[in-house]
């Protein structure tokens, strides 16, 4: 995505946005997805130690990373964006300082995650232009709590064990034996 590919139509002071040409894609896996939602709705609520122990858990970082630092870090890095609008924000700065801590805390860079960054900055530039009072982080917080409630919600738990249930229950009938066998190695161990 990028701005020859967006179109504004109607009123200003009620746009609408037109998307067009989706050649390049990528895609995510569940399990990213969740931990995307789960580092952005951490960060819409400042709690800069969930997205610490967020990055240690799906391995984005090293896990000889000391927690609280890269926490105080990243603490630096955000919170003074917090109530801003776009036009108050040095995205250039900011993402200098990105690079900076990923560099201090050896980040892995997520080739999976590159489109959906590319993109975000495009959008940045495009919402700086078209209304650069937006306070970013305001507006995209329901958004973002929306996606989390669809990742993580109860549907979201019935619909991974509808997709499962046929797994499960091709395994269900070795499930006695699995049972015997791992007690037996319990046994033998004490």
């Amino acid at each position: 995505m990028h701005p020859g590919n967006i179109f504004v139509a109607g009123k200003p002071e009620d746009p609408h946005y037109i998307l067009v040409d989706f050649g390049i894609m990528g895609s995510l896996s569940n399990q990213d997805q969740r931990y995307l939602a789960e580092n952005l709705l951490a960060f819409f609520k400042r709690d800069y130690r969930r997205v610490a122990e967020l990055h240690l858990e799906s391995g984005w970082i090293a896990s000889n990373v000391r927690i609280e630092e890269f926490e105080a870090a990243m603490r630096t890095v955000c919170e003074p964006l917090f109530g801003k609008a776009l036009h108050e924000i040095s995205f250039g700065q900011l993402l200098l300082q990105l690079i900076h801590t990923a560099q201090e805390f050896h980040i892995i860079i997520q080739p999976q995650l590159l489109l959906i960054q590319k993109t975000l900055l495009n959008v940045e530039g495009l919402a700086r232009q078209l209304h650069p009072k937006l306070d970013l982080l305001k507006t995209a917080k329901p958004f973002v709590e929306r996606w989390m409630k669809k990742q993580l919600g109860f549907r979201a738990f019935l619909r991974k064990i509808k997709e499962n249930l046929p797994y499960w229950a091709e395994k269900f009938p070795d499930f006695p034996d699995l049972i015997y066998l791992a007690l037996q190695k319990y046994i033998r161990r004490n």
